[in-house]
């Protein structure tokens, strides 16, 4: 490789480096909380005190934008516009790439992850959350399901938080520098 290819590529990465550590703190200083998500009030916040004047509303037009998960936060993946965890797992669960997940897809993928659903634990997925009963999960539905998952593995994290900081054998605490990582 030439020297001029090679320094330009260099320097590339080094811009590149460091738009990311100017994404991550943009959205570091935006979460006030520091739970790795945005929610609508740390948006409106941000706004506020850097002198625009904007109501809920037009920042929840925004906000539904960026939202791709539909659990009602800005990830960091959401807020540089990544994929979601979310959006990846659908994609690799809607086999044909018609924007739904039927329930042989959903069988079929299940053997390809080594995590074998069997065709009851299929059946009572979608008789929760396939609210059209068209025999497919949508994205929007997907979401419902990926969402209420997700808040149930996180109350079991906060339970097991308070029986280990009560018993004083609890795990180390988790490492916040991993929060703003790139999937």
């Amino acid at each position: 490789m030439p020297f001029r290819a090679a320094h330009c590529l260099m320097l590339q990465k080094g811009v590149g480096k460091r738009k990311e550590d100017d994404l991550i703190k943009a959205f570091s200083d935006a979460d006030k909380n520091h739970d790795g998500y945005l929610s609508m009030d740390e948006y409106v916040r941000v706004f506020r005190e850097h002198g625009v004047n904007i109501t809920k509303e037009e920042v929840s037009i925004y906000f539904s934008s960026k939202d791709k998960d539909r659990d009602g936060l800005i990830s960091y993946q959401e807020f540089c516009g990544r994929k979601t965890v979310t959006e990846k797992a659908f994609e690799a669960l809607d086999i044909n790439s018609d924007g739904y997940i039927s329930k042989p897809e959903m069988i079929a993928a299940s053997q390809r992850t080594g995590r074998r659903l069997s065709k009851t634990e299929v059946e009572a997925t979608f008789k929760e959350y396939d609210q059209n009963k068209d025999n497919k999960l949508s994205y929007s539905e997907f979401c419902v399901m990926m969402n209420k998952r997700r808040t149930s593995e996180k109350d079991g994290e906060q339970a097991e938080d308070k029986r280990g900081s009560r018993g004083g054998g609890g795990q180390a605490p988790r490492d916040s520098s991993k929060k703003y990582q790139v999937d």
